[in-house]
Parts: structure tokens; sequence; C-alpha cells
């Protein structure tokens, strides 16, 4: 059986600045050409203090900070969470700095805001289209999902 493999070059692959809610967030997709069929893994570079809204995935979501620093929300789990009280009851917040690594379960509500700028990240869930949700259930549209 030949092996396979894909090379994604960063400087190649195509970034979407998306706006909207994201000002100064600069996406790229790093999964294999055509998207990966058992994970997704973004780069996302921020050069504003961008907030993202409480939300969970499906999938675990593992966050490598390369450069700056985000705050972390982390809140109760979805299957927790009643509609109108707040996601982030009990919450945790930790700071997650330059070459340090955070991993959010599937299922748990969590948001951050980037507290040093510029922002460099990778994004990894086993789960290719990154599918997130806002804590009560619905579909949060991102703009890099279509």
């Amino acid at each position: 059986m030949p092996r396979t493999y894909h090379l994604v070059n960063h400087a190649e692959a195509d970034a979407l600045v998306p706006g909207g809610p994201f000002p100064g967030l600069t996406h790229q997709t790093l999964s294999a050409p055509g998207g990966s069929p058992d994970s997704a893994l973004w780069r996302h570079q921020m050069a504003e203090k961008v907030v993202v809204p409480p939300h969970y995935h499906a999938a675990d979501e593992t966050v490598v900070v390369l450069k700056g620093c985000l705050r972390f929300h982390v809140g109760v789990a979805a299957a927790d969470y009643e509609a109108g009280t707040d996601p982030y009851a009990d919450e945790v917040v930790v700071d997650c700095g330059p070459e340090a690594t955070i991993i959010v379960p599937r299922g748990t509500i969590h948001g951050y805001e980037i507290v040093a700028t510029p922002a460099d990240v990778l994004i990894f869930m086993a789960d290719p289209k990154g599918q997130t949700f806002l804590p009560g259930g619905d579909v949060m549209r991102l703009p890099w999902n279509g």
C-alpha cells in the first residue's frame, strides 16, 4: 500500500480576514487540501484584542499559543447549561501565554479574549469541520466554515 501524506506550506495556505465579530483576526485552514476526513487544524493570528463569546464543540479542542496571551473562561458542561443562566457560572479563568497549550474537553462551554497582541495560535479538533455551538445548542456560524 503506498504511503500518503499532505504537506501544507503555511505561507501558501489561503488566509481569510473575516472582519465582523472578529476584527483583526486572520484565519488559515492548515488541514489537508480539501479538508481532512478526521480533523481540523486552524491557525489564527490576531492583531487586535478579539473576544470570542461562550461556545462549545463536540470534540476536544487543543489550542497551542505560539505568541501573545489568551485568557480562557471555562464554564459549565453544555449538558448542564440551562437557558437564561450564566454559561460561565463557577468558571475557571486560565491565562495561556506563549509556548503553552490548553485542551478544552468536548462539550465544555468556554470562550476567550486576547490579552496580549499580536497573538498567534494553532487550533486542533478531531472534527473536520470544527463545528461550534452556542451554549443553548444552536450552531455558531463561523466565517471559515461557510
